[in-house]
């Protein structure tokens, strides 16, 4: 099966010389030109045990995060940049931590609001998606921040009558805003105009934040020039929720190929204006799919990440309206095992919540599901991009972590390559140049075989089409 892959004559000949090293960038999901790439439906549905743990990891990684603010927010001007600890794991802490987070942990759960809060999602057993999350998270961020100043200045780590941030009174001695909460247990699970309704709320309950957010930050009420203060104070609840969901699936990378070059507005999009070229791939067969044989890195020694070969196979995109529904709780994948029971899975008794199910009945089972539901919407867009007939190598994190840009540089074999076609509009020069770079690697490689193309308009057919040019005549040296 034969693959075709645009880039611009910068990619190829310039900054990257990809030609000449034969080079594959794969991409983070965050530098693909759709901003729902990847996007993942999750929800969030369990019973007292997870929502409690859920509860207890969002504190958790906000008193880390609040008391290395207090070492080194102020110093450090990129400190709001960090990750949100969402990976740190309790026992892994020193005991005087342990003991002074259960005392963190003792004053937040006994303040009222986030009882009834708490006693609300557990009585209603609804589906709670993001947006509704959100706004929980950011209903109890300043409970939770109450509780880790609290004991902060309890331990004289901060004075307690010169606070950092001040917190909203009226919030935290009314009661007024937990009681919206008790409803909770009176809607019932489910009624779809119900959860229509709900989600309606809730979306556009996100939407005012937003925009209450923008003005304060318009007329100065937020200080533009403090970000670190911001992420405890504002911020927090939004990142907390983005970063947990790496919890789920690994951070994965694409490279991008069509099955057909004929489209003008590809040729437009991604062949830099018709300046570009479009590399021709054939493919190799790996259990009755089609993939590409690459070298890279691929496993781990003792001196760090070591390259070896390895197969990825192309996987066709899907334009679908809609994402398919991903339970959170029973996807959690990224953990091991001893850490999913300790801080997600089990009580302070050793109970085991319902959402473990899965994994403790048929652990191979919920793995071959798990790895089922990691593909599927990263292989699926909005039908807006049916036009380019997309397919995908995919590269994850599983074994080898690839956030280094340098790690995620693959090449492939030169036998590999079936040829280039030029763009419409490719100056003479970029075409002599990537003449050159062919002619020697085929006498290198003893290659007598390569095809050069050329593309035109053709007003027959309506479409980018390409013709053969003979250029290269090897000859034995």
């Amino acid at each position: 099966m034969r693959f075709y892959r645009f880039r611009s004559t910068k990619s190829l000949l310039g900054q990257y010389r990809e030609l000449e090293t034969q080079s594959i960038f794969f991409a983070a999901r965050e530098q693909l030109n759709d901003p729902m790439e990847g996007f993942r439906d999750f929800f969030w549905h369990g019973d007292a045990i997870i929502w409690r743990n859920l509860f207890r990891h969002y504190l958790i990684s906000l008193d880390r995060t609040y008391l290395l603010y207090l070492i080194s927010g102020k110093q450090d001007p990129n400190f709001w940049k960090q990750p949100i600890p969402v990976r740190e794991l309790l026992t892994a802490l020193p005991p005087e931590y342990r003991a002074r987070f259960e005392r963190v942990q003792h004053a937040f759960f006994s303040m009222p609001a986030v009882e009834r809060l708490l006693a609300g999602l557990i009585a209603s057993g609804r589906k709670v998606r993001r947006d509704e999350l959100r706004f929980y998270l950011q209903y109890l961020h300043y409970f939770a921040l109450e509780a880790c100043i609290a004991i902060a200045a309890a331990d004289q780590l901060v004075a307690s009558r010169d606070r950092p941030f001040p917190l909203p009174r009226d919030l935290l001695e009314s009661a007024t805003g937990a009681d919206f909460f008790t409803a909770l247990s009176q809607l019932p699970p489910k009624s779809g105009s119900v959860e229509e309704g709900a989600e309606l709320f809730f979306q556009i309950a996100t939407l005012v934040q937003a925009q209450s957010a923008l003005i304060h930050r318009h007329n100065k009420v937020i200080d533009a020039a403090d970000p670190n203060k911001n992420l405890m104070v504002l911020d927090f609840p939004d990142r907390y929720l983005n970063a947990i969901e790496t919890l789920a699936f690994p951070t994965w990378y694409t490279a991008c190929f069509m099955s057909e070059c004929t489209n003008s507005s590809v040729w437009g999009h991604y062949g830099d204006n018709h300046t570009g070229a479009c590399l021709i791939f054939d493919s190799h067969d790996m259990n009755g799919r089609p993939c590409l044989p690459m070298t890279g890195y691929n496993s781990i020694g003792g001196s760090g990440p070591l390259k070896g070969r390895m197969k990825i196979s192309f996987e066709q995109v899907r334009y679908d309206e809609g994402y398919a529904e991903l339970d959170f709780f029973r996807l959690i994948g990224r953990l091991p095992r001893s850490v999913l029971d300790l801080m997600w899975y089990r009580d302070a008794h050793g109970n085991f919540s319902d959402c473990a199910t899965p994994l403790l009945e048929d652990e191979d089972s919920w793995r071959k599901a798990y790895w089922q539901s990691f593909q599927k919407d990263l292989l699926r867009k909005t039908k807006d991009w049916a036009y380019e007939n997309e397919y995908r190598l995919v590269l994850h994190g599983s074994v080898v972590d690839y956030t280094d840009p340098a790690h995620r540089i693959l090449t492939y074999d030169f036998s590999s390559l079936h040829g280039v076609i030029f763009g419409i509009k490719m100056p003479a020069e970029d075409q002599v140049e990537i003449v050159r770079i062919v002619r020697e690697k085929c006498i290198r490689e003893q290659r007598r075989a390569f095809s050069f193309y050329q593309a035109h308009y053709s007003t027959l057919s309506g479409a980018v089409e390409h013709i053969p040019l003979r250029l290269l005549a090897m000859k034995d040296r």
